[in-house]
């Protein structure tokens, strides 16, 4: 899990350059952690959301669209 977006782009296109599948998505955190401020509010110590990259080895299947344009099948 990833809690840079950044990141997280930046495998992907790696790995998706390489001819490689790549999916990004977001997944929440199984565990929040607080802790209270000056005013005994609670706030989260960790980010809202992570950052998941799926790689898979498998070519990308691609074909002409009628632009002639790659599109990703």
């Amino acid at each position: 899990m990833i809690e840079d977006p950044e990141e997280a782009i930046d495998i992907a296109h790696d790995e998706s350059m390489n001819g490689r599948r790549v999916r990004i998505h977001r997944a929440l955190p199984h565990f929040v952690h607080f802790m209270e401020d000056d005013d005994g509010h609670q706030i989260e110590t960790d980010p809202d959301f992570y950052w998941i990259v799926d790689v898979f080895d498998e070519p990308i299947p691609q074909r002409f669209t009628e632009t002639g344009k790659i599109r990703e099948l």
